[in-house]
């Protein structure tokens, strides 16, 4: 008997070192805290078997209660731990991983008092802690954890045969466990541990209810390693998958890159500067300018959605806006019938805004028109100060097959800037969630309106990411056209 019991104290030891060892292993994420909470369980549960053993073969001579409740307090914390691994499989608020555990505890605690009474000595006290424990901890533990594992969120989220398997044997397993640790209990004076207990389970069947335990835990052992096996499996499935999208969107973020300007423009009379930063590996930003036959061109977009499928709207509608360039002069006519290309093209539901402009470095004169596009900035070298331009509302791109592109023209002297943006720099948000908002952005660009134009861009990048912790909301595209006298270049054609 004595070897049996402490078979049962090493199956359980087992159980925690191998499901604790394998929580180190590559497995779901999320799967983690439940199973290192069932190998708290066992490795303590095991301490709790080899000190009932101590006492039993009198390694630990004198019973008293500082004993008692060490060794009962063991057994206690172990339980928690397997409610809390029970809960877990369900979810992870704290009204099941901490209140339902905590919960149980109490209520044994309460009828400990209850029955402190009928106590005389730390044996007597022993017998009944460890009876009422089982009844109250260890029956609905093991219960509970045989309906996690068959029905649980966590368990469910494998797509996976095997596991479906393996979950009916282990929820069988633990239900059997309820039985035979939670109501075989030692027999005592009290209902119904004197009729129902192991040794009447002993007598009628000739098997020691230790031995029953120790080998319901040794098969728990096995199906739970593979088990985690199954979530190894899976975890790795996914990262394969993970690690081939994130090389196909890196591709497709270089691809991205290549088809906007990677060099400033530099022409007689203005300068133009863009900077373009995604808020994923891909996004659905994009810019452009180039000179032609002595007038400057410049556009940004931004496509509805985010990361690869807004890339591809935004492609098309970068290539739809540059087909219309060849045979169209002004920007709302340009903007007007990509639209109604896109209208008929884009899914339903999709959208580009966009915002054209051309300026004539003979005239200072500088003609934009926007679709669905943030209200350009300018700034006045005279009021050194940027304000935005009122330019009425319209309908994105690709909404409506007939729709009115806004338009402007402003005279530009040397040393006026104009920006235009994409929503992105106006939606940046801190690690909290509050938006940064336009009012700080213009408010920053007041404070550096000294600033070279392209350490200024750099700066305002370098800001952006510094008050949003690094990880930006939206995609963030900014152009700056700057009005220069210098001679830097002829105004031919220049891309």
């Amino acid at each position: 008997m004595v070897f049996v019991e402490f078979i049962y104290g090493l199956a359980f030891f087992s159980l925690g070192l191998v499901i604790a060892l394998e929580t180190f292993r590559p497995i779901t994420p999320a799967v983690k805290p439940a199973f290192r909470s069932l190998a708290a369980f066992a490795l303590l549960y095991a301490l709790h078997q080899w000190i009932e053993l101590a006492l039993t073969v009198g390694i630990v001579r004198t019973e008293t209660y500082g004993v008692v409740v060490f060794d009962v307090s063991v057994m206690a914390i172990a339980v928690l731990f397997l409610v809390r691994f029970s809960g877990l499989l369900f979810s992870r608020r704290w009204e099941v991983t901490v209140a339902l555990p905590v919960g149980l505890l109490l209520v044994w605690l309460a009828f400990l008092a209850l029955r402190l009474d009928m106590v005389k000595d730390p044996a007597g006290f022993h017998e009944m802690a460890d009876d009422t424990a089982r009844y109250i901890l260890i029956l609905p533990a093991n219960l509970l954890a045989a309906w996690g594992l068959l029905k649980g969120r966590l368990m469910g989220e494998l797509e996976n045969g095997n596991i479906d398997k393996d979950k009916i044997v282990l929820g069988t397993l633990f239900a059997a466990n309820a039985l035979f640790s939670g109501i075989l209990v030692t027999k005592a004076a009290f209902f119904p541990a004197r009729l129902v207990n192991s040794e009447a389970f002993a007598q009628l069947t000739g098997v020691p209810v230790a031995l029953v335990r120790s080998a319901l835990a040794v098969a728990i052992t096995i199906f739970m390693v593979r088990a985690l096996r199954v979530f190894e499996y899976t975890f790795l499935k996914e990262r394969l998958a993970k690690e081939a999208m994130e090389r196909d969107a890196k591709i497709a973020a270089e691809i991205q890159m290549e088809l906007v300007p990677k060099a400033p423009l530099k022409v007689d009379g203005a300068e133009v500067y863009a900077r373009l930063v995604p808020a994923r590996f891909v996004g659905g930003d994009t810019f452009d300018y180039f000179a032609s036959e002595g007038v400057l061109t410049f556009m940004i977009g931004d496509a509805s959605g985010k990361g690869s499928p807004a890339a591809l709207l935004c492609t098309a509608g970068l290539m739809t806006l540059e087909t219309e360039l060849r045979s169209n002069d002004r920007p709302r006519d340009i903007l007007s019938q990509a639209n109604t290309r896109l209208a008929k093209r884009f899914p339903v539901g999709s959208f580009m805004t966009a915002a054209l402009g051309r300026y004539f470095p003979d005239k200072k004169l500088l003609e934009m028109a926007s679709s669905g596009q943030n209200p350009p900035l300018i700034y006045r070298k005279n009021d050194r100060v940027w304000r935005s331009i009122d330019l009425p509302g319209s309908l994105p791109l690709g909404v409506e097959a007939v729709a009115g592109p806004v338009e402007a023209r402003v005279a530009m002297c040397v040393g006026d800037r104009l920006v235009l943006y994409t929503d992105g720099l106006i939606d940046v948000r801190t690690p909290a969630g509050r938006r940064v908002g336009f009012d700080a952005i213009l408010d920053w660009l007041n404070a550096h309106a000294d600033s070279a134009p392209e350490p200024l861009l750099d700066d305002l990048v370098k800001y952006l990411m510094e008050v949003s912790g690094g990880e930006l909301y939206d995609d963030v595209t900014v152009l700056l056209v700057d009005i220069t006298a210098e001679n830097t270049a002829s105004l031919k054609d220049v891309a």
